[in-house]
């Protein structure tokens, strides 16, 4: 008698495990036709509750307040702004521009060549903040009271910056022929 129940006992598990094979498969189908990234060890009640989470949402389109912020800062850190920069520094007196680097997790990683030479040009918000910040140590001599001469140091801005105003439709329609002139095509692309 008693290999008979543990027959029966081994028939009940394997009925058990492949009915929790097949809800695992009907879990991980459901999950993947969601987009629910998870590790092939999770449990299938983890699994269940991250599904349930994603069916009670109204909408996974729906901009959280969070992703808004990134998606504004982003925005603003790209927003092209039309400025002259002339060096300061004169160490770089001889420097035609500069590579300017920028990045975090809200904006990305961005870098600008920026000539020096007073004209104007367009460079992302973001480089324009990182040029305003940079400074350098300027040396000045100073006499004590006791008629030493040293050497000081004060941090001085390395750039001047001029922010313009936008280009106006006129101007950009001027530049647009120019450019094209340049390339050998006219404005209107024939």
């Amino acid at each position: 008698m008693t290999d008979t129940n543990n027959s029966s006992n081994e028939m009940g598990n394997d009925d058990d495990t492949v009915m929790a094979t097949a809800e695992r498969d009907a879990l991980e189908s459901q999950a993947k036709a969601l987009g629910i990234r998870y590790h092939p060890n999770i449990s299938d009640e983890n699994l269940r509750d991250r599904i349930r989470a994603v069916n009670n949402q109204p909408s996974t389109a729906v901009a959280t307040p969070t992703n808004q912020k990134f998606h504004e800062a982003r925005k603003k850190a790209h927003e092209l702004v039309r400025i002259q920069v002339t060096c300061r520094n004169p160490a770089k007196t001889d420097w035609s521009g500069e590579i300017f680097r920028f990045g975090n997790a809200a904006v990305g990683q961005m870098a600008k060549y920026v000539p020096f030479n007073g004209k104007p040009y367009h460079v992302p918000r973001a480089i324009l903040n990182c040029i305003k910040r940079r400074q350098y140590a300027q040396a000045y001599k100073e006499t004590l009271p006791n008629k030493i001469k040293v050497t000081r140091y004060r941090n001085v801005d390395e750039f001047s910056v001029t922010e313009l105003p936008p280009l106006t439709k006129a101007e950009l329609a001027q530049l647009a022929n120019r450019q094209a002139m340049a390339a050998g095509t006219t404005a209107e692309g024939s």
